[in-house]
C-alpha cells in the first residue's frame, strides 16, 4: 500500500541521515515504532470494488497483509535489519507523535538502544474524503493561503495530506553502533 511505500522511503532517509546500520549481533537492540491512523485505505477501497464486481471470494489474498496498519512497521524492520520490538500505535493524527514518545520511553527504560520511529499516512481516496467531509472536518476555505490555519479563530477544518516522517533515536551511550 502507498502508506507503506512512503514509510519505507522516509525510514531509509532517516537511516542514511543518521549514518546507521546495525551489526547482526546488535539487531535485537534496535526497534521500530511506526504509526498509521488508517493504513491501506486505497487497497481496501480497490478490493471492495473488486469484491462487488467479481465476488468477495475473488479479492486478493494479499489484501489483509497489505492493508493492515502495522505493515509499514514490519516492512521497515525487515528492510533495516532491526530485530527488536516492532509495533504500531494508533492515535489518529497524533499517531506519529505517540510513536516518537513511545520510542523515547523504550530507549530510556532500557528496552532498546536504537529506535526508528515516526508516522505515515496515505488516505486521499474517495471514501476517506467523503468520510472527512461528512463529519465537516475538512476546510471549506476557497483561499489557498487561508485553508490551513489550525490555530486561527477563522479556521474551518484541516487540509488532508499524505506523507511520512521518521526519526532515528539512539541511547546516548551507544556510539559503537555508528558507522565509520
Amino acid at each position: 500500500a502507498r502508506f507503506t511505500q512512503l514509510a519505507v522511503a522516509a525510514a531509509k532517509e532517516a537511516l542514511a541521515d543518521g549514518n546507521f546500520c546495525p551489526k547482526q549481533e546488535e539487531a535485537g537492540a534496535c526497534s521500530v515504532i511506526v504509526s498509521s491512523g488508517i493504513g491501506g485505505q486505497d487497497v481496501t477501497e480497490a478490493e471492495h470494488t473488486r469484491g462487488m464486481e467479481k465476488g468477495f471470494d475473488r479479492i486478493s489474498p494479499l489484501y489483509i497483509p497489505t492493508a493492515i496498519g502495522n505493515m509499514a512497521a514490519g516492512q521497515i524492520a525487515i528492510a533495516a535489519g532491526f530485530a527488536g520490538m516492532c509495533t504500531c500505535p494508533v492515535a489518529a493524527c497524533a499517531g506519529g507523535t505517540y510513536a516518537v514518545g513511545d520510542a523515547f520511553r523504550h530507549i530510556r527504560d532500557g528496552y532498546a538502544q536504537v529506535c526508528l520511529c515516526g508516522g505515515t499516512e496515505s488516505c486521499i481516496t474517495p471514501m476517506a474524503i467523503g468520510g472527512f467531509t461528512s463529519m465537516k472536518a475538512l476546510t471549506v476555505s476557497q483561499d489557498c493561503d487561508r485553508a490551513s490555519i489550525p490555530f486561527d479563530r477563522e479556521r474551518s477544518g484541516f487540509v488532508l495530506g499524505e506523507g511520512a516522517g521518521f526519526l532515528l533515536l539512539e541511547a546516548t551511550d551507544r556510539r559503537e553502533y555508528r558507522l565509520n
